[in-house]
């Protein structure tokens, strides 16, 4: 892969698909991410609480978030998808490392979220990616192939019309071999 051309200009019209991903991946940090829900005991109430996702691996989350939300301004889409893929994978190692560090017996529905945007993330940054490549989003083409892409093998045969035009006759059989 070459990155020696990635450019850097940013546009006004921003990538809708991307800043909707990422702007729900922002609004699942403040959500809690982890909660423990209390308990009474000898008449004493003990209240529950909850973090949210700005602890941990949550910030890593957070900051892939706003990556997300930069690359969809910026003009070259082989770069925005690359961005957006980078993003997502990270944003998904952020929540697994917060899930580790937190535990899983108290998850919260923030979390949840939060992965299946991180997710969301990396596939919408590969979509891009493949659409800039002139290829359709998931890698199929429909079970057409044009001929421009065929192998030679596979290359359908030019059709010639007859020397002489539509009507002349047909040309006289090859001499036998001696």
């Amino acid at each position: 892969m070459d990155f020696s051309n990635l450019e850097f200009k940013f546009v006004p019209k921003p990538d809708l698909l991307l800043i909707i991903v990422s702007g729900v991946l922002f609004i699942t940090i403040f959500l809690p991410w982890w909660s423990w829900g209390g308990y009474s005991s000898f008449g004493y109430n003990y209240p529950g609480w909850s973090v949210n996702g700005f602890h941990n691996g949550g910030i890593l989350t957070f900051m892939m978030c706003l990556v997300g939300i930069a690359a969809s301004f910026l003009e070259s889409q082989k770069t925005r998808g690359i961005m957006g893929m980078g993003a997502g994978i990270l944003a998904v190692l952020g929540t697994i490392i917060s899930l580790a560090t937190l535990g899983g017996a108290g998850i919260g529905f923030g979390m949840i979220i939060a992965i299946i945007a991180s997710l969301a993330l990396g596939v919408v940054g590969y979509m891009i990616y493949r659409k800039s490549q002139g290829l359709s989003s998931w890698g199929s083409s429909g079970g057409k192939t044009p001929p421009a892409q065929m192998p030679p093998s596979q290359t359908p045969p030019a059709q010639t019309p007859p020397p002489g035009g539509p009507s002349a006759p047909p040309p006289p059989p090859p001499p036998p071999p001696r």
